[in-house]
């Protein structure tokens, strides 16, 4: 398969300037738990960071993909643990790039020493992995000055996928702007194509889909979908967003490809199969392919299928009687709830905000739709409120 270049739009831009399954039942419990930071940006990056030539990396990662789609990783074992790395020194000769064969988290190459580190940069949960797939987190410690640019290895999707890892090396307003404005377009891509097949809403008779949802929640919760509770909590929502927007500029139209969590939950928008399946048996007119993996990968694909599901879910709670939410804010807490939780959990929130908001003590919980909520939804609904903030005071 050929592969296309990742930053072509990049470089002109540049220069220029889920739902998922249902967690297990748990005690409603605010968490204030100290999360440990394991590896913090190397004092180099900031300075790094004002000498970057944008145009020089967009070429060198072309010319990186180039070279890893002739390499071998050597196993077909699947995981960020047995990986290709082209890596380069752009303070140097920017056209200088290596491969670096890596195996079992370890350098095989002569004179390089690489270490992988969790991908949210914390101490490792119990139950995560510091290899990510595509985009593990690899730091070149031997010798200094070398960045990665590019990664293979092999997914549950793809062998030999090539993707670019995040790294804090890149994480420049620049970068960031680039890739909210890349979402921004698939975004507004999606809305043209339900306006044109006439994707007619569920939840407000009359009015199409993307007149009912306001396309700032969708894009939220797109940031969110691929953003880390811990890292949250220690480095704030603004931060991990732009993480989050850094990834998306660097690979464009194969950001998230390969992106599975463990309740089969794929792509950019997060949907499990039968969650994408009913999606699209209720919105024919949105012409959804019938192949999930299909749908997911295509980026106005899943966007358009995002549309519909955030229109669906306001059905649930329009069909209620309870009055609308009156506020985007509001509507989109409700939504990542349901986004999260299912509309069995947010609609029940939603009635207990509407009955105690303005007469608890405790504002904090009762009008953010928090109570009653499992702890993985509360969290969720966390991330989407700080997100949602900084994403409107930027816009």
């Amino acid at each position: 398969m050929r592969i296309k270049p990742l930053c072509a739009t990049l470089i002109a831009c540049a220069l220029a300037c889920a739902s998922t399954a249902e967690a297990r039942p748990r005690k409603h419990v605010h968490h204030h738990t100290k999360v440990e930071v394991v590896a913090p940006e190397i004092p180099e990056v900031d300075a790094f960071r004002t000498r970057l030539n944008y145009k020089a990396v967009c070429e060198a990662i072309t010319k990186a993909q180039a070279l890893l789609s002739k390499a071998e990783i050597g196993t077909e074992v699947v995981g960020g643990r047995h990986a290709v790395l082209a890596v380069w020194q752009p303070d140097h000769d920017p056209n200088d790039i290596r491969l670096v064969h890596v195996r079992d988290g370890t350098s095989q190459t002569e004179w390089f020493e690489v270490q992988a580190f969790p991908w949210n940069g914390l101490a490792p949960r119990p139950d995560q992995d510091t290899y990510n797939g595509v985009n593990t987190y690899y730091k070149v410690t031997s010798p200094r000055g070398w960045v990665v640019l590019a990664l293979k290895t092999n997914t549950r999707i793809k062998r030999g996928a090539i993707y670019v890892p995040y790294n804090p090396a890149y994480q420049t307003p620049t970068m960031v702007a680039n890739g909210r404005q890349y979402l921004l377009d698939v975004i507004a891509k999606a809305k043209r194509r339900i306006i044109a097949n006439r994707v007619m809403s569920a939840a407000v008779p009359g009015k199409l889909v993307s007149d009912v949802i306001n396309p700032d929640i969708l894009l939220t919760l797109l940031v969110i979908e691929h953003t880390d509770r811990d890292e949250t909590m220690v480095r704030g929502a603004q931060w991990v967003a732009e993480k989050m927007l850094t990834t998306v500029a660097l690979n464009r139209e194969n950001v998230y490809r390969h992106a599975i969590s463990s309740a089969g939950a794929g792509g950019i928008a997060q949907f499990i199969p039968g969650t994408y399946k009913g999606t699209r048996a209720r919105y024919e007119a949105a012409q959804l392919p019938e192949s999930f993996e299909e749908g997911m990968r295509n980026h106005v694909n899943a966007v358009v299928a995002q549309y519909c599901l955030a229109d669906y879910s306001y059905s649930k709670l329009v069909d209620t009687g309870m009055r609308r939410p009156r506020t985007a804010e509001l509507l989109g807490a409700y939504l990542a709830a349901a986004y999260n939780g299912g509309e069995s959990k947010a609609v029940p929130a939603y009635r207990r905000h509407l009955r105690h908001c303005h007469k608890s003590k405790d504002k904090r919980e009762w009008c953010s739709l928090e109570h009653g909520l499992y702890d993985e939804t509360v969290n969720y609904l966390r991330k989407f409120a700080g997100t949602y903030r900084y994403l409107m005071r930027t816009k």
